[in-house]
């Protein structure tokens, strides 16, 4: 493996590792959650999981596809599937914000009861 694919994959490494983590915190926990705000956060974990991991073997790709498909056919696959991965992973950042959202606005709490008045 050259230092360039080695430099890419050490370069994702924390954001996979961070992710990988945070579905697994979210799955452990999720009885604590609010219902969908623990499944809005776990869809959006695994949407930019997923679009990171795209990204990574797009970017290892690249330099087989300069000899397979040529440079302006490249530029042409580029642009969809960088446009699609930028996509998939903005999805899945708005679905980790829903999911921030979701878990609901907390009950006020309630005000203690005034004392009776007296009719003395």
């Amino acid at each position: 493996m050259d230092a360039v694919r080695l430099t890419l994959i050490m370069a994702q490494l924390p954001v996979v590792a961070v992710l990988v983590v945070g579905i697994m915190l979210l799955v452990t926990r999720r009885a604590t959650l609010a219902p969908r705000s623990a499944r809005l956060a776990l869809a959006g974990c695994v949407t930019v999981l997923v679009g990171t991991l795209g990204s990574l073997a797009w970017s290892l790709a690249i330099p087989v596809l300069i000899t397979d498909v040529g440079l302006s056919n490249l530029a042409v696959l580029s642009f969809v599937v960088g446009g699609t991965l930028m996509l998939l992973e903005a999805a899945g950042l708005g679905l980790l914000i829903a999911g921030v959202l979701a878990g609901g606005a907390r009950a006020p709490s309630a005000a203690p009861a005034a004392p009776a008045a007296s009719l003395v």
